[in-house]
C-alpha cells in the first residue's frame, strides 16, 4: 500500500530483443536505440574483438611455450646422443691403451727372457774359451818338457821360470775371458731387466690414462645426464607458461567483454549510459 491507500504498483519492463537478436529490457532497448544500428553493431564487434584478440594471444603463447619445449626436448637429446658416443668413444680408447700397455709389458718380458738366453750363451761361450785355453796351455807345457828333455837339461832353473810363465799366462788369459763373458752376460741381462721393467713402467702408465679416460668419459655422461635434465626442466616450464599465458590471455579478454557487458547491465538497470561508456 502507498500513502493514498493504493496498491503500489512495480514498473513492469517489458522484454524485447535487440538487433542482433539478444533479449533485454526496456531500458536497454531505449539505450541500444539510443546508440543506433552502427552503435550496436561497434559495441558487439568489440566484444567478439576483445574474446578474438584473447583467442589469438593464448594461442601465441601456447605455440611459444610448446616451441620452446621442443628446443629444449631436443637439446637435450642432442647432448646426450653426442656425451653417449664419447662415451663410447673414451671407452674404446681406454681398451685401446690397456691392450697398448699389455703389449709393452709383454715385449719388455721377452726381451729380458732373450737376454738371458743371450747371456747365458756368453757364459757357455766364455767357458769353451777358457777350455780351450787350457788345452792350449796343455800343449805348450808339455811341447816344453819335450823340449827340455831333448836338450838334456833338467827343468829346473831357467825351464822351470819358463814353464812357470807359460802357466800364468794361461791363467791369466783365462781370467780375463772368464770376466769378460761374466762382464758381458751381466750387461745383457741388465738390458733385459731395464726392458721389462721399462715394459712394465709402460703398462701401468696405460692403464693409468686408461682410468682416466673411462673416468672422464662417464664424468662427462653424467654431466650430459644433469644438463639435460635441465633442458628437460626449461621445456617444461616453458610449456607451464604457455599454459599461464593461455589463461591469462583468455581471463583479460572475457575481463574486457564481461566489463563492455556490464556496461549494457548497468543501461538495463537504470536506463541511462554506463559511466565506463559515457
Amino acid at each position: 500500500m502507498n500513502e493514498r491507500g493504493c496498491p503500489r504498483h512495480r514498473r513492469r519492463r517489458h522484454a524485447t530483443v535487440d538487433p542482433v537478436g539478444l533479449p533485454m529490457t526496456e531500458p536497454a532497448a531505449h539505450y541500444i536505440a539510443a546508440l543506433g544500428m552502427t552503435g550496436t553493431i561497434l559495441f558487439y564487434t568489440g566484444i567478439t574483438a576483445a574474446l578474438a584478440g584473447a583467442a589469438v594471444s593464448g594461442y601465441s603463447a601456447y605455440s611459444q611455450g610448446a616451441a620452446q619445449k621442443d628446443i629444449a626436448a631436443y637439446n637435450a637429446k642432442a647432448i646426450m646422443a653426442k656425451s653417449q658416443a664419447e662415451a663410447q668413444a673414451a671407452q674404446f680408447q681406454a681398451t685401446m691403451l690397456e691392450q697398448q700397455g699389455a703389449y709393452a709389458a709383454a715385449s719388455g718380458a721377452y726381451q729380458q727372457e732373450l737376454a738371458e738366453t743371450q747371456a747365458a750363451s756368453v757364459l757357455t761361450q766364455s767357458e769353451l774359451m777358457q777350455e780351450e785355453t787350457r788345452k792350449r796351455l796343455a800343449h805348450i807345457q808339455a811341447a816344453s818338457r819335450l823340449g827340455i828333455a831333448q836338450a838334456g837339461v833338467t827343468s829346473e832353473g831357467s825351464p822351470l821360470m819358463l814353464l812357470m810363465d807359460n802357466a800364468e799366462e794361461a791363467q791369466r788369459e783365462i781370467m780375463e775371458i772368464r770376466y769378460g763373458g761374466e762382464v758381458q752376460a751381466a750387461g745383457i741381462r741388465g738390458g733385459g731387466a731395464m726392458a721389462a721393467a721399462a715394459g712394465q713402467a709402460r703398462q701401468a702408465a696405460a692403464f693409468g690414462d686408461a682410468n682416466l679416460t673411462r673416468f672422464t668419459g662417464g664424468m662427462n655422461l653424467q654431466n650430459a645426464f644433469t644438463q639435460a635434465g635441465l633442458y628437460t626442466m626449461q621445456g617444461s616450464n616453458a610449456m607451464n607458461q604457455g599454459y599461464l599465458g593461455v589463461g591469462s590471455s583468455l581471463l583479460s579478454g572475457i575481463g574486457s567483454a564481461a566489463g563492455m557487458y556490464g556496461s549494457m547491465n548497468y543501461s538495463r538497470r537504470f536506463g541511462g549510459v554506463s559511466p565506463t561508456l559515457a
